[in-house]
């Protein structure tokens, strides 16, 4: 695989290695603004030890890593690091992110029960809506899926379609479904 090499002009340069004299003043710039930043008392990276508490509050109260990424409008990758205690600074927009989300947000709402084990609604969403390809799905998130596309006037051949699964699957958790509905 071939990187290309940044541009000359900028910080990302002259930590290459570069000594030009467009790139030291690029990096010239970046240190000034840095150390300005660090005067005013701004800093560029926070403690994490908040934002991992409430990531394990949250994990606690029944939320999944992909809930808390979404919510708060973040990576699952850093939501997981800050639930291992494998970081000590995040970025201060990424702790606001994380600090928003209250358990009573949307969480457990979009985990539901179902005969298979617990679905994934996020997930459901995304692969009745956005296609291929498709996020993990759980047996339990594919029947919940099945269900929902049905209800909105699927045939069993889009469904099993889009869900790689058999027709056949599909009318047996229709014909589960009508049976458990009183």
């Amino acid at each position: 695989m071939t990187r290309t090499l940044p541009e000359h002009g900028t910080r990302a340069c002259y930590l290459r290695g570069c000594r030009r004299p467009e790139c030291r003043q690029a990096h010239q710039h970046y240190m000034a603004r840095l150390k300005l930043d660090h005067h005013r008392g701004q800093r560029r990276r926070v403690d994490a030890a908040p934002a991992a508490q409430r990531v394990r509050e949250l994990l606690a109260a029944g939320w999944l890593y992909t809930h808390i990424a979404d919510v708060a409008a973040t990576s699952r990758r850093a939501v997981a690091a800050l639930a291992h205690g494998d970081v000590r600074t995040i970025a201060p927009r990424t702790e606001t992110a994380i600090l928003s989300v209250q358990p009573d947000t949307a969480g457990p709402a979009t985990i539901r029960t179902d005969p298979l084990g617990p679905v994934d609604l996020v997930a459901v969403e995304r692969a009745l809506d956005h296609g291929r390809p498709l996020p993990p799905l759980t047996a339990a998130d594919r029947r919940h899926a099945a269900i929902t596309a049905t209800a909105r006037g699927w045939s069993a051949h889009d469904i099993a379609s889009r869900l790689n699964i058999a027709e056949r699957t599909v009318t047996r958790w229709r014909r589960q479904s009508r049976e458990a509905t009183p």
